[in-house]
């Protein structure tokens, strides 16, 4: 009985290594897919293939010129069942002065649980550690002498996301939202936050 049990127990644990091992191949050919999208980004045909890789986050693309993969692998969020993807990157890239550089990038990807698809969060420099901005910009919610609690809601739940704290993100921006209907700032998007808060439910599950 107890080797039965244990032939079971070891079934399921190749199964379920097997499964990870899929789906990190799939989230590492999307983001294959979206790095060569940025790559054609002035084009009609490069915009159309991001928006279909990317959540639509992303806001400023860098222009790559050459790629080098230092790193890449799961993490683990803050809801069960739920990881994340990460890449570390070495890119070259043109500055608007033309001048070539080398810098090194750090790629989020989430998967669409309804879908299943992979696609990226966020691209941007690395070298912020992410549990530092997490509880910087957690610190500075109460701060509205400069920036109205909104925008302090907003920019922690960014990092919260960024960090694979989804959940707490989603009630973050959901927070940000709340505030604005009672205190509204000319310049605050609720639809960007709407946008934001239905992409942490597709990634949860929740949708």
């Amino acid at each position: 009985m107890k080797k039965y049990l244990a032939l079971i127990f070891c079934s399921l644990v190749l199964i379920t290594q097997h499964s990870y091992a899929a789906s990190d191949a799939e989230a590492s050919k999307a983001a294959d897919a979206f790095l060569n999208a940025v790559k054609i980004f002035d084009i009609p045909e490069g915009q159309k293939a991001i928006r279909e890789a990317s959540w639509g986050t992303i806001k400023k693309f860098p222009v790559i010129q050459d790629q080098k993969t230092l790193f890449e692998g799961p993490f683990d969020t803050d809801t069960p069942g739920v990881y994340g993807f990460k890449r570390l990157l070495e890119l070259k890239v043109q500055n608007q002065a033309g001048t070539t550089l080398v810098k090194r990038y750090l790629q989020i990807l989430y998967q669409n649980r309804r879908t299943e698809a992979w696609k990226t969060f966020e691209l941007r420099e690395a070298g912020n550690d992410l549990d530092v901005e997490i509880l910087g910009s957690k610190s500075d919610l109460a701060d509205t002498k400069n920036v109205k609690a909104q925008f302090n809601y907003r920019r922690y739940a960014y990092w919260l996301a960024m960090g694979g704290k989804i959940a707490e993100s989603k009630k973050a921006q959901i927070t940000a939202n709340e505030i604005n209907k009672k205190q509204p700032a000319a310049n605050f998007s609720e639809a960007e936050s709407d946008a934001a808060i239905a992409t942490m439910a597709l990634i949860i599950g929740d949708l």
